[in-house]
């Protein structure tokens, strides 16, 4: 890859995340929250929202391999190639999505770390880890022992606003 193709697809993926749906997912249904895996303090993290599991796929391959940008050592054209060898690998359902974070979070090291992803409903009602950690600081409980409650209809609203601040 040449320094000013290089270039270009940085750019993109800049343009990528201006355009992604972050925060509140809106009306659609796919997503992932991840942030820079740079040196601490650098940024902060977010998640970012899809139609659908292909589209969200279809970022972390475009994006993240380029933004937020690794370790200049790092040859970028073998991260990106790994990085879409892997979602290949989500799409066709060769991996599991848990080995699929596993896999990606160690191709992308410097570059972005994947901590969650999945549909907005199981972040409001699965058992997964961190959704459970989301959950927990929205309805402000302490004990990280127990399931936080499933967020309801009656405090949906409130959940959106609460992703649009959380990571940051």
């Amino acid at each position: 890859m040449t320094e000013e193709e290089l270039e270009q697809r940085v750019e993109q993926a800049n343009t990528n995340w201006e355009s992604a749906t972050q925060g509140d997912p809106k009306d659609f249904t796919w997503g992932f929250f991840s942030y820079g895996d740079g040196p601490a303090g650098m940024g902060f993290g977010s998640f970012a929202w899809f139609p659908d599991r292909t589209s969200m796929f279809d970022f972390i391959a475009n994006t993240l391999p380029y933004s937020p940008g690794g370790q200049a050592t790092r040859d970028w054209h073998v991260v990106a190639s790994d990085t879409s060898r892997i979602v290949e690998q989500l799409k066709a359902g060769q991996l599991s999505d848990r080995e699929g974070i596993t896999q990606l979070n160690a191709v992308l090291w410097s570059f972005s770390r994947i901590k969650w992803l999945g549909t907005f409903d199981e972040l409001k009602t699965s058992n997964d880890e961190y959704a459970c950690q989301v959950r927990r600081a929205f309805l402000d409980a302490d004990d990280e022992d127990v399931t936080p409650d499933v967020v309801g209809p009656e405090q949906e609203r409130a959940f959106r606003e609460f992703l649009n601040g959380w990571g940051q």
